[in-house]
Formats: C-alpha cells, sequence, structure tokens
C-alpha cells in the first residue's frame, strides 16, 4: 500500500517538475524574443545583452528542475524493479 502511494507521489512530482520546465520555457522563449524571426535592433541586441544573468539564472533553474525530473525517473526505476 505504502510503495503504492510513494510511487504515486513520486509520479506527482515528475509531472509537476515536468510543468515546471514547460512554463519556464515558454515563459524564457516569449521574454527574450526566441520565437521571433525578426532581426534585432541595436536597442533590442542591447537589452538582450543586459539581460544576460537574468538568462542565466533562469536556465540554472531550468536544469535543476531537469535534474529533478531525472532523480524521479530513476527512483521510479528503482521502484518499479523492486515490484
Amino acid at each position: 500500500m505504502t510503495e503504492n502511494m510513494d510511487r504515486e507521489d513520486t509520479m506527482f512530482e515528475v509531472e509537476d517538475t515536468i510543468d515546471k520546465i514547460k512554463f519556464l520555457v515558454d515563459d524564457f522563449m516569449e521574454q527574450y524574443g526566441f520565437n521571433s524571426t525578426e532581426e534585432m535592433d541595436k536597442e533590442k541586441s542591447l537589452f538582450f545583452a543586459h539581460n544576460k544573468q537574468f538568462m542565466t539564472m533562469k536556465l540554472l533553474i531550468l536544469s535543476d528542475y531537469a535534474n529533478k525530473a531525472r532523480q524521479k525517473f530513476k527512483a521510479l526505476e528503482s521502484m518499479e524493479q523492486k515490484a
């Protein structure tokens, strides 16, 4: 019974983490214009360069979420092997 609950909790955590990753990627793409095909003018280029630290911070957060999801997938695999 508790193994089933642990598995369900872990699956929920994986789904939640993936949702967070998707949200952050979509926000990142929109906020910094990665979806745009138009060429940047000088002002937009300077704005983009100025925000490099914020972009790096967001990418590090995304990396943390991806690592968390990977760890949870490994935990699920371990649970499946024990079952």
